[in-house]
C-alpha cells in the first residue's frame, strides 16, 4: 500500500495513513509519497525561511490543485513562470517578463515590456471584455476605460496620459443602450488629458471636438482649434500617374461620382463625366436667355462682416436648380436652419454655351459687316 513520509536531516517518520511530523537539526520539513513500490517522491518542502515549495507539476497533473479536481489548478513550466490549468489544458500564464499570456503559451515577438496576449485557435476570435454590472447606466456615465499611465519628475505613478473610454451617449434600457467609444491624449506641455476623438453612438466619428453639430453633421466632423491648423492633410507618395486623394460613392459598390486627385504639381475635383454614364446626349441651346436671368450679387458676411460676391442661393435655384443644394428657409427638427450652398462649377457648360451663342452672333454681324463694306467700297469707287 502506498504510504505518505515526512523526512527531516536526522530521521524518517513514514505511516500508511495519517500525518506525522519530525524535526532535524535545520529545520527543514520535506513531504514525501512513496509507491506501492516503494518509489518516494518529494511533494512539498519547507524550509526555514517558512517558503512552502511545490513540485513544478505539468498541465495534466498541476502541482497545486482543488480537491476532486486533479487536472484543474496551478503548475510551473519553467523558472519565474506560472501557469493555470483547465481540465488537464493549460489556459493561461504570466511568463518571466511579467507578461499575461491567455490559451497561448508564446508572447508576441518584438513587443519590449509586458503584454496581454489572448488567442484562440478555433474558429471564433478571442475576446477581452469589460463589464460594468450595474443596472442604472445613466447618460455620461462610463462603462470601462482603458489608460495609459506613466510618470515623470513631476507626477505620480499611475497618472493617465491617454485613454480609450466607452461612454453612455443616453440613459440606458432594455433594448436602448446609446454607447461611444471615445479617445483621449494629453499634448505637448501640458499635463491634462483631454477627448481627441469620438465615434459617437450614430456611427459618426468626431476628431477634437465631441459635439455634434446638428442635423446637417457629416460621419466624419474634424474641427481645427488654432489658425493655421488643418483638418485634413492628405498625402498620395506615387512618384508618376494620378494620385487619388479621396474618391466619392453613393454606396460601397457604387460607381466613382467624384473624386480629388493631384498629379504632382495640380489638384483636380472632379466629377464622373464619362460618356458611358449618360444617356440622351444633346447640344445645350438658349444658354444665353439663362444667363441674362441670372443675378450675380455682393454682400457682407454677417459672422465675419468680410465682403463676398456670386449668387444668393434661392435666387440661383430658380435657374439652375443642378447648381444648388438644399431648400429656401429649411429648418430641421429642432428648428435648427439647414442653410443651401452653391456649387458655381455647374454653371460652366451654361457660360460656356452662352459665349458660343454669342460668338456665333458676333460671327454673323462681322460677315453682314464684311458684305456691308464690299458694297460701300464698290458704290464709292462709282
Amino acid at each position: 500500500m502506498p504510504t505518505s513520509t515526512i523526512i527531516s536531516d536526522n530521521g524518517v517518520l513514514s505511516g500508511t495513513t495519517g500525518l506525522k511530523t519530525a524535526g532535524g537539526d535545520d529545520g527543514t520539513l520535506v513531504l514525501q509519497t512513496t509507491t506501492a513500490g516503494g518509489t518516494a517522491t518529494t511533494a512539498m518542502t519547507i524550509n526555514t525561511t517558512q517558503q512552502v515549495a511545490f513540485t513544478a507539476g505539468t498541465a495534466s497533473a498541476p502541482s497545486i490543485t482543488p480537491s476532486g479536481d486533479p487536472n484543474t489548478g496551478i503548475f510551473f513550466p519553467a523558472a519565474d513562470t506560472i501557469a493555470f490549468s483547465e481540465g488537464g489544458a493549460e489556459v493561461a500564464r504570466f511568463d518571466s517578463n511579467g507578461s499575461l499570456l491567455i490559451a497561448t503559451t508564446n508572447a508576441i515577438t518584438g513587443i519590449t515590456g509586458t503584454q496581454l496576449t489572448a488567442s484562440n485557435t478555433n474558429e471564433n476570435p478571442a475576446y477581452i471584455n469589460i463589464f460594468r454590472d450595474d443596472t442604472t447606466i445613466g447618460n455620461g456615465q462610463f462603462l470601462g476605460y482603458l489608460q495609459f499611465c506613466g510618470r515623470d519628475a513631476t507626477s505620480s505613478l499611475g497618472t493617465a496620459h491617454a485613454y480609450v473610454a466607452s461612454v453612455a451617449e443616453a440613459d440606458h434600457g432594455a433594448g436602448d443602450n446609446a454607447t461611444a467609444l471615445t479617445f483621449g491624449t494629453t499634448p505637448d506641455n501640458s499635463s491634462t488629458i483631454s477627448e481627441r476623438m469620438r465615434i459617437a453612438a450614430n456611427g459618426y466619428v468626431y476628431i477634437n471636438n465631441s459635439t455634434s453639430f446638428g442635423s446637417q453633421d457629416g460621419h466624419i466632423s474634424i474641427a481645427a482649434t488654432v489658425a493655421g491648423q488643418q483638418c485634413i492633410d492628405s498625402w498620395n507618395s506615387a512618384t508618376s500617374g494620378t494620385r487619388f486623394h479621396a474618391k466619392f460613392r453613393d454606396s460601397a459598390a457604387a460607381t466613382v461620382r467624384g473624386s480629388i486627385t493631384s498629379d504632382g504639381a495640380n489638384t483636380a475635383y472632379v466629377t464622373s463625366s464619362d460618356y458611358r454614364l449618360k444617356e440622351n446626349i444633346s447640344l445645350l441651346t438658349n444658354a444665353l436667355s439663362t444667363v441674362v436671368q441670372l443675378k450675380p450679387s455682393t454682400w457682407t458676411w454677417k459672422e465675419n462682416q468680410e465682403a463676398g460676391q456670386g449668387f444668393i442661393a434661392h435666387e440661383l435655384a430658380e435657374i439652375v436648380p443642378q447648381a444648388v443644394t438644399g431648400e429656401k428657409d429649411a429648418v430641421d427638427a429642432n428648428g435648427n436652419p439647414q442653410y443651401q450652398g452653391v456649387d458655381t462649377s455647374f454653371l460652366v457648360a451654361t457660360l460656356t454655351a452662352a459665349i458660343q451663342e454669342l460668338k456665333a452672333e458676333l460671327d454673323t454681324v462681322k460677315t453682314q459687316n464684311a458684305a456691308f463694306e464690299a458694297r460701300l467700297a464698290v458704290l464709292e469707287a462709282k
